[in-house]
């Protein structure tokens, strides 16, 4: 009975549905003042996305607060079945003074022709942006669209599998 309780125990620790974060860096308030974070772009697109070449855009986050931001991580949330990634050896307890800014490197490289919809994700001390999400999309050549995230987070909240671009209508989903 130890066993079975055991690895119950690792499974539902393993999970991959668990998408919270640790509380670490519970600090909000510190000496000089707030923790503030700034982040841009609003969304990443990538364009003219082919198969199997590996695409890469920045997310530039600056402190702005009177205090040190603790960012504690940043990582993809939602990848696209592993469209999206962010080298995460880079991106754990990172502390910014006030005014200092720091990018984070997102790849994008799909295996077959589609649209992608995924989501980046830092988290960190400020006390109204603890958890900032950051849209992600890609799009292939000659797609027929509009090419924001929002165009699709219209057609669901979720990724958006691959799809043959032959025949597409706006929203990029087949007919």
């Amino acid at each position: 009975m130890k066993s079975t309780v055991t690895i119950a125990l690792l499974l539902t620790a393993c999970s991959p549905t668990n998408q919270t974060f640790s509380k670490t860096n519970d600090t909000v308030y510190g000496a000089d003042g707030f923790a503030e974070i700034t982040w841009s772009p609003s969304e990443i697109v990538f364009t003219e996305m082919e198969p199997m070449i590996t695409y890469s855009q920045e997310i530039v986050v600056t402190s702005t607060g009177d205090s040190t931001l603790m960012i504690d991580k940043v990582d993809i949330t939602n990848s696209a079945e592993g469209v999206f990634y962010v080298d995460t050896s880079e991106t754990e307890d990172v502390n910014l003074a006030p005014e200092v800014e720091r990018a984070f490197i997102v790849i994008a490289q799909a295996t077959e022709t589609g649209v992608y919809l995924g989501e980046a994700r830092i988290k960190s001390n400020d006390s109204v942006n603890r958890d900032v999400r950051i849209p992600l999309c890609g799009f292939p050549t000659d797609y027929d669209g509009t090419l924001t995230c929002d165009s699709l987070m219209d057609l669901d909240d979720t990724a958006i599998e691959p799809t043959d671009t032959g025949e597409q209508t706006d929203t990029g989903v087949e007919e």
